[in-house]
């Protein structure tokens, strides 16, 4: 009897963000990275070769947005879609709800405890 051929790997595509907090974070993220494309998955520290401007300028970008989150936020969540799960139990900013965002809990600090 002839064994089985190997069966070669499936490859799934990169998910694509998924909510709206995500595509605002992968807007973000792709332009202080300056990266073409980044999918929920995506580790921020990995990205960013762990360099803390990075950090510092996302932690900026998203303050001026209306966010109040600490850089030991990011690090604690670097990737894109745990990031946005923090992010979106917080309440939204009033310019990031004007943008038709949505948010599911309220209290708008993100940070550490």
């Amino acid at each position: 009897m002839i064994p089985d051929a190997p069966q070669p790997p499936v490859f799934a595509p990169p998910a694509s963000p998924a909510s709206s907090i995500e595509t605002l974070l992968a807007s973000l993220w792709i332009d202080i990275l300056n990266i073409e494309h980044v999918d929920g998955g995506a580790d921020f520290l990995a990205l960013a070769a762990g360099d803390p401007y990075d950090v510092a300028t996302l932690v900026s970008r998203l303050c001026q947005l209306g966010f109040q989150i600490h850089p030991a936020t990011v690090l604690a969540h670097p990737r894109l879609r745990d990031l946005a799960g923090v992010l979106g139990r917080s309440t939204l900013p009033p310019a990031i709800r004007a943008l038709g965002f949505s948010s599911r809990a309220s209290g708008n600090a993100v940070g550490p405890a």
